[in-house]
C-alpha cells in the first residue's frame, strides 16, 4: 500500500456562459449605435435588458468601445444641451445687465450664464500676446508708432 500513488480526482473544468443581453448584441453586431442608447444607459454606462430594465449589477468590465461610445455619447449630449440652454443664459445676462439693482442670487446667475458662453463660444482671452522685433538705432516712440494705432484716425475711414 505504500508504494501506491494516491490517485486525486481532477478538477473539473467549470464552464463560464457569459450571458449577453439582447441590446450588447445588437450593438456587439453593429445594429445599434451609440446614438440609440438612451440617457440613462449613458449616464450609467450599462444597457438594459430585453425588458428595457437594468437588471443585476452593472458589469465590472465592458469592452473597450462601447465605454469609448458611451463617453462621447455624454460630451455630445452635454455639449447639446449647453447650446439649447443659450438663449436662457442671454436672456439672464441681459435682465442682470439692464437691472438697477441687483437681486440676491444674480451673481450666481451671471457666473452660469458666462460658463455656458464660454462652453458652447470659447472663453475670451485675457490679454493678447504682442511680438516685436526692434531694428538698431530705432527709438522706443518709432516701436510704440508701429503698434498703437490712433483710434480716432482709424474711425476717419
Amino acid at each position: 500500500m505504500g508504494s501506491e500513488v494516491a490517485r486525486l480526482a481532477k478538477p473539473k473544468r467549470v464552464q463560464h456562459r457569459i450571458n449577453i443581453s439582447p441590446r450588447m448584441q445588437m450593438w456587439l453586431d453593429g445594429k445599434l449605435s451609440s446614438e440609440d442608447f438612451d440617457d440613462d444607459e449613458v449616464t450609467r454606462m450599462q444597457l438594459k435588458d430585453k425588458n428595457g430594465h437594468f437588471s443585476g449589477r452593472p458589469t465590472k468590465n465592458i469592452p473597450r468601445e462601447l465605454a469609448i461610445a458611451f463617453r462621447s455619447q455624454q460630451q455630445i449630449r452635454l455639449m447639446a444641451w449647453f447650446a439649447e440652454t443659450v438663449p436662457e443664459a442671454q436672456k439672464a445676462y441681459r435682465e442682470i445687465l439692464n437691472s438697477r439693482h441687483l437681486q440676491p442670487g444674480d451673481a450666481a446667475r451671471l457666473r452660469a450664464a458666462e460658463g455656458i458662453f464660454e462652453r458652447v463660444i470659447g472663453k475670451v482671452n485675457a490679454a493678447s500676446e504682442v511680438h516685436v522685433t526692434v531694428d538698431k538705432g530705432k527709438s522706443y516712440d518709432d516701436v510704440l508708432e508701429g503698434v498703437l494705432v490712433d483710434v480716432e484716425e482709424e474711425e476717419d475711414d
